[in-house]
């Protein structure tokens, strides 16, 4: 008998467990899928970062911009004690079709110190619609496996 309850136990935690994992949201904007290369993405993201990064992850599927005065110019360096926004751009999925998530970061200065504020979702959406109109312009490159034509 006390195996089983051992187990309920256990069942009871995943359960609220699993349960808690559903109500997370996550904040930006997430593209369609993209059945482009990661190397067109990666240079969507140069592309509308504007060459400012300050680092990758080491997957490289997660680029992040320098703090900036919030808008959707990432040289326009923030002063210190005003608000400042920054950018992420993550490419999601481990094989085609890709995704593309930007979350664009506002922070407050209080107190000596910079506190989360809030996401802007308009300002990453502007982030997104950059990179696919880079993606969109162009043209497709042509894949050697694929369009071999022998004869």
């Amino acid at each position: 008998m006390a195996s089983h309850l051992d187990y309920s136990k256990i069942l009871l935690c995943l359960a609220t467990l699993l349960g808690l994992c559903g109500c997370v949201s996550t904040d930006g904007v997430e593209s369609d899928p993209i059945m482009l290369s990661t190397n067109r993405l990666h240079q969507a993201a140069r592309f509308a970062l504007v060459d400012s990064i300050k680092s990758r992850s080491q997957n490289t599927r997660t680029y992040i911009s320098h703090h900036h005065i919030p808008g959707t110019d990432v040289n326009a360096l923030a002063k210190p004690g005003e608000p400042r926004g920054q950018v992420t751009i993550h490419i999601l999925g481990d094989r085609r079709p890709y995704r593309l998530l930007v979350v664009y970061r506002v922070d407050k200065y209080e107190n000596g110190t910079y506190h989360f504020d809030r996401y802007d979702n308009e300002i990453a959406q502007k982030f997104l619609k950059r990179m696919q109109d880079y993606l969109a312009s162009r043209p497709v490159e042509r894949d050697m496996i694929d369009d071999f034509k022998p004869y």
